[in-house]
């Protein structure tokens, strides 16, 4: 491994008051003219009340440091019902974004449900549009009983 701490700035770049670190992390910061992108949310099936769902969430890639919040809100109730969590880590899936999958849980007596979700650039703390997805919520499946009873 080679480390050079020795930084030659180009011709016409100011480091008055500035140390490489300033650099560094001014490199990672999303324009302030450019807005933080708003989370594609996919929930992949039906929610069933008492069973967790499938959510994706995509975010263009190469973006600096950009997590998501996301949560779940019972519309009925008006309260968050799972979450918030923070996600950190995404995997680039080939089409010039990054996306990762997670399961939020459905609490019973669910009716219909948001999930909603921001991203939040981490250096800035500057926040997305929120994402929202609205999903109405089945029942569980009865339960099975054995109609017939086994010889004795």
């Amino acid at each position: 491994i080679v480390v050079d701490d020795d930084f030659d700035a180009p011709a016409g770049f100011a480091t008055r008051g500035f140390s490489p670190s300033d650099r560094i992390s001014a490199a990672h910061v999303l324009p302030e003219d450019r807005e933080v992108p708003t989370p594609l949310l996919e929930v992949r099936e039906e929610p069933i009340a008492g069973r967790p769902v499938l959510v994706r969430v995509e975010l263009p890639d190469g973006l600096p440091r950009i997590y998501v919040k996301i949560w779940v809100y019972d519309r009925q109730s008006r309260i968050i019902v799972d979450g918030p969590r923070w996600i950190t880590e995404f995997s680039p899936n080939g089409f010039d974004r990054i996306e990762t999958t997670l399961h939020l849980d459905i609490p019973y007596g669910s009716l219909e449900v948001q999930v909603e979700a921001i991203a939040v650039e981490m250096q800035t703390q500057r926040e997305s549009h929120k994402a929202i997805v609205e999903k109405t919520v089945s029942p569980p499946a009865s339960p099975t009983l054995p109609l017939d009873k086994p010889p004795s």
